[in-house]
């Protein structure tokens, strides 16, 4: 077949803006090879795009997973110091670490986090609960996670849940911590709520952007 036998219309080739006249003009193989190039590699960009996604979805899912097991073992921390604490420090009180700025003293918070909310029990659980349960969904459905944020959920959930089970367990909420220049007196897991409050912040303020519009990619990957 010889080469002024094989026209194409622009249309047929749609190479990108500026290129409908190339196209129009290129007359044989190079036209043909470059609507072929567009032709074949267009359903393979689909698919790359696709797996990307799939593969950042299960790396979120795996780290998901990991930020609960940092949880636990945080849980842990929390329920084995108390397990000393009942054991070793109630029979005697108080016992100074550090004269003029740390003591360790045994009290039986019935309320919230450093004795807030005294007397409401059923409020300081429901709060808790549904709270834990909001944290949980965001772990895994949240599509912006940081490292912040994801240090924010093993914290609020390990601090929550570890005052929960005291409550469940006990009646009330094992408190020991009490730096003298504080009025409150106060546990790990409360430590860890806090801490986890404050990266809290931090992630909105300065890592908190407008997400909408389309998925991004890699640079790289966007290049292609």
């Amino acid at each position: 077949m010889g080469r002024e036998a094989l026209f194409f219309r622009a249309e047929d080739f749609p190479f990108g803006e500026g290129s409908q006249a190339s196209g129009i003009e290129e007359i044989g193989g190079d036209a043909c090879l470059k609507g072929a190039e567009h032709a074949v590699n267009t359903p393979i960009f689909s698919k790359k795009e696709k797996a990307l996604k799939s593969n950042a979805c299960n790396r979120g899912r795996t780290t998901a997973v990991l930020v609960l097991l940092a949880a636990v073992v945080l849980l842990v921390v929390d329920q084995v110091i108390k397990y000393f604490v009942l054991r070793y420090l109630e029979p005697v009180g108080t016992v100074k670490v550090l004269p003029g700025l740390l003591e360790f003293t045994y009290v039986e918070n019935t309320g919230a986090a450093f004795g807030l909310f005294q007397n409401v029990l059923w409020l300081v659980i429901l709060v808790t609960l549904v709270a834990s349960l909001v944290i949980l969904v965001l772990l895994f459905r949240y599509r912006h996670h940081t490292f912040l944020s994801y240090a924010t959920s093993a914290l609020l959930l390990a601090g929550g849940v570890g005052n929960l089970l005291d409550r469940f367990i006990h009646g009330f909420v094992v408190d020991y911590i009490h730096v003298l220049f504080f009025d409150y007196i106060f546990n790990f897991a409360d430590c860890c709520i806090t801490v986890g409050a404050v990266l809290f912040v931090l992630h909105v303020l300065f890592f908190t952007q407008d997400h909408s519009g389309k998925a991004e990619l890699p640079e790289e990957q966007e290049k292609l």
